[in-house]
């Protein structure tokens, strides 16, 4: 199959995001990298095309100039996310089918708005949660839904890292970039964070969120911007579910972990420990299963086997099979893939978020916008 042209919206050589996308995007050759307008920076914006294999006349540095030219291309846009909203309306407006890390916008009204002229257009918009494409996450999701555990009766989220209390060796705190350092009514680690986590519970659970209530606290070296994030979450089904989420947890780079439990037993993952889920019943029995092994029904597929078992499936690997998902849709012309998040999803998770800030202001519990 013929790979699919996209082109970079930021994401230069010297951005992590950028070579990450760059890398999973072509790891099974679904995508195409064929221009960019990658850096503010014109020294920079060429270096990393010419780096990338991009020809100097698909390289621009005006990334309006490359959506009108640039017609039937996938873009893909990595800059910063107070600076998602205004690409994302022009790219819409000229019919751009584009994939967008998370979260699309800063806020509900925004990512309404977006969610709307989609419909409106023949557009479309994937939004990127890498962490969706671990395989032995969608093995959990397999397990929940075919009834494994029973009935769900409660689940535990928690992204812990460390990033604004640490310091340098000198002693100096260390500054995130200068949009990280700000907050808005949904606060930055909501959207840096808290959208993975609600999106997680989402794709793992197939519930929706009805009411939710929490609490900020900004103990960090960044005053004034919130730094951790509590929350409990109510579903139709009385599932409750609590999230736990910032960066003031020393000794996690990132603690990523979910436990479900049921009626019959529970499932648990830890992203350090990526390719195994504990899986306990009501004998106290507690069994590990593993891409290798033969109870699973999802994570042994080849797709998810690019090495065998027992060499880890990791980061990279997780954005690659977001990526073949996104390609999936993009070659049939729909978004029907359990595994794809769309704009209407980004607004679902904005709308719990918005909701969970609402409930930090009211201090009572917020019923989550349908």
């Amino acid at each position: 199959m013929k790979p699919i042209p996209i082109a970079f919206i930021g994401g230069s050589i010297h951005s992590a995001v950028g070579n990450t996308h760059r890398i999973a995007s072509q790891m099974d050759g679904r995508f195409h990298l064929t221009a960019g307008c990658f850096s503010r920076d014109a020294e920079i914006n060429s270096q990393t095309g010419l780096a990338w294999g991009v020809s100097s006349s698909h390289i621009y540095t005006d990334w309006k100039s490359m959506l009108e030219r640039e017609k039937t291309v996938v873009v893909v846009l990595l800059t910063p996310t107070p600076h998602h909203w205004e690409v994302l309306e022009y790219a819409v407006s000229l019919n751009h089918r584009i994939i967008c890390e998370k979260s699309l916008t800063t806020s509900v009204r925004t990512t309404k708005l977006l969610a709307e002229q989609v419909l409106q257009r023949s557009s479309s918009i994937h939004a990127v949660y890498n962490y969706t494409g671990y395989p032995m996450l969608r093995e959990m999701q397999e397990i929940i839904n075919s009834g494994v555990l029973g009935e769900l009766i409660h689940c535990e989220i928690e992204m812990p890292q460390e990033g604004y209390l640490r310091r340098n060796s000198d002693g100096s705190t260390i500054k995130p970039q200068v949009w990280r350092q700000q907050d808005d009514y949904v606060p930055t680690v909501s959207l840096d964070l808290g959208v993975h986590v609600v999106n997680l519970f989402r794709f793992i659970t197939n519930q929706s969120v009805l009411r939710i209530v929490g609490s900020y606290q900004t103990r960090g070296n960044i005053p004034g911007v919130v730094d951790s994030v509590s929350a409990l979450v109510e579903c139709s089904n009385e599932l409750k579910a609590e999230f736990r989420f910032g960066k003031t947890s020393l000794g996690h780079s990132n603690g990523l972990s979910i436990s479900c439990f049921g009626t019959h037993g529970s499932v648990r993952w830890k992203q350090t420990d990526p390719e195994f889920l504990l899986i306990s019943d009501t004998q106290g029995v507690t069994r590990q299963i593993h891409r290798g092994t033969t109870p699973c029904h999802v994570a042994h597929l080849p797709r998810y086997n690019r090495f065998k078992a027992g060499h880890p499936s990791g980061f990279l690997e997780a954005f690659s099979n977001h990526y073949f998902d996104i390609a999936e849709d993009l070659d049939h012309g729909n978004q029907d893939s359990p595994f794809t998040f769309s704009s209407i999803d980004a607004l679902t998770d904005m709308k719990i978020l918005d909701a969970l800030s609402t409930s930090v202001l009211q201090k009572q519990w917020v019923e989550v916008e349908e």
